[in-house]
């Protein structure tokens, strides 16, 4: 049995190598392509504009969950100016 479960392990170990370049691989290749895509006019603009919506999804997201779970309903000071406005990049 404990053979068996070396052998398992093995080549657990080996798919999980194999994985990972394969990640890598995908990575790498996403990487080059979105810096291709950059390079067209309309397509930067339109990946800042949605960086900064996910921003302010995420933000406006950690907001409610942290009034949820706050005992003094009170909003973070780090928070305070956000108003759904681009606050983490300057344009």
């Amino acid at each position: 049995k404990l053979h068996r479960l070396k052998e398992k392990t093995e080549g657990l170990k080996n798919m999980i190598k194999e994985l990972s370049e394969e990640e890598k691989t995908i990575r790498e290749d996403t990487s080059k392509k979105l810096k291709l895509h950059l390079h067209k006019p309309g397509y930067a603009k339109w990946l800042c504009e949605r960086v900064h919506k996910w921003s302010a999804e995420t933000t406006q997201a950690f907001i409610s969950l942290n009034l949820m779970h706050r005992q003094d309903r009170s909003v973070p000071d780090c928070f305070e100016s956000f108003s759904g406005k681009k606050i983490f990049f300057n344009q």
